[in-house]
């Protein structure tokens, strides 16, 4: 799709790769609570992702020093800013509304904003 819309890939990919990281750390903690010989139950887990995946996701990006741009993408991928939005980010809140099977409508949408029709 980046292609398509004449973007350069490259960010948007690195973007996709980076935009799970807190649920990768919720999961990563996880592990290792259970490798000091403690449990966790799927409801805990379950539970644990929407209170704690953000927070280190936001963490990690800080404190890796991601760019803003890059940022900015993979915030893209959850909802579009509400001002200021370029075709980049389209491109990937386009991206994820295909992946999550969201109304056509919204798909519609999403690619005449993108410059796709």
């Amino acid at each position: 799709m980046a292609q398509q819309s004449g973007l350069d890939p490259a960010p948007l990919q690195s973007a996709a790769l980076l935009h799970r990281m807190g649920e990768l750390c919720v999961l990563y903690q996880t592990q290792k609570w259970e490798n000091q010989g403690n449990s966790v139950t799927e409801e805990t887990l379950t539970h644990a992702f929407p209170d704690f995946a953000a927070p280190f996701a936001i963490r990690l990006k800080a404190s890796w020093g991601l760019p803003m741009v890059l940022r900015e993408l993979i915030g893209a991928i959850y909802a579009l800013p509400p001002m200021q939005v370029r075709r980049e980010q389209v491109v990937m809140r386009l991206a994820a509304a295909i992946n999550n099977g969201e109304p056509e409508a919204d798909i519609e949408r999403l690619q005449r904003l993108a410059g796709l029709t």
